[in-house]
């Protein structure tokens, strides 16, 4: 699912595929719903799932190359 961003009620159903979320057009998203638990469900929840396999078997993508993950020299840099 996507939604425009001019109206928050306007809401249409398209396809897409993993490999087209990177290219969606400008103002364009995907929903995706979670219930009580923070589990996805509906039809994005594929999507989802899929986009996030590409981000993690890809380092161009999502490069992450930490030695450690806690921080410090080597680990992530902390925002705060």
């Amino acid at each position: 699912m996507q939604q425009t961003p001019e109206s928050e009620s306007v809401v249409k159903q398209i396809k897409v595929k993993v490999r087209e979320v990177n290219n969606l057009p400008i103002g364009l998203r995907i929903i995706v719903d979670f219930d009580e638990q923070c589990a996805t469900y509906g039809d994005a929840t594929g999507l989802l799932a899929g986009f996030l396999g590409t981000l993690a078997s890809n380092s161009k993508l999502f490069p992450v190359d930490y030695d450690k993950w806690s921080g410090g020299r080597s680990g992530i840099p902390s925002i705060f």
